[in-house]
């Protein structure tokens, strides 16, 4: 089988299970864990038109925070390193700029994770940051829906 049929069979198989979206849940599982979260994003999003040439249904982009699963192991892990709330912001534009080069509708954006703390990707208010992740969710997509805040 070659990659051209690989993918033929997942999108068969995507089509004949009924689902007509799809999206991923964080960047890590794609591309592992290591490096400058600016880079990660990066390479993350530059999947994004393979897959919405290579399958025939909806590709909704995603937006992931970091990753850092350090506190639940003895021994050091691999993290994405210097995540700030400004690069991501950019990557929130960027995936709302997909979804309207796409005219996706609903306009979708998922984002990992509300309060994934044990592996450092979390939207919820911390020490570090205070606000600014749930700030630039807001100031991306605006407090009506309808686009920037500012």
């Amino acid at each position: 089988m070659t990659p051209g049929d690989s993918v033929r069979s997942q999108d068969n198989t995507i089509r004949a299970l009924g689902i007509d979206s799809l999206t991923n849940y964080q960047w890590v599982h794609q591309l592992g864990a290591g490096g400058n979260y600016d880079k990660w994003g990066e390479r993350a999003m530059m999947r994004w038109e393979g897959w919405v040439k290579e399958f025939s249904v909806s590709y909704y982009p995603h937006v992931s925070i970091g990753w850092d699963t350090n506190p639940r192991y003895k021994q050091a892990k691999p993290i994405v390193a210097n995540r700030s709330p400004e690069q991501f912001a950019k990557f929130l534009v960027r995936a709302r700029e997909h979804v309207d080069q796409h005219h996706l509708r609903p306009g979708l954006v998922t984002i990992n994770s509300w309060n994934e703390w044990s592996e450092g990707s979390y939207l919820e208010p911390d020490q570090a940051f205070g606000m600014k992740y749930l700030e630039a969710v807001r100031d991306v997509f605006g407090v009506d829906g309808n686009g920037p805040t500012k």
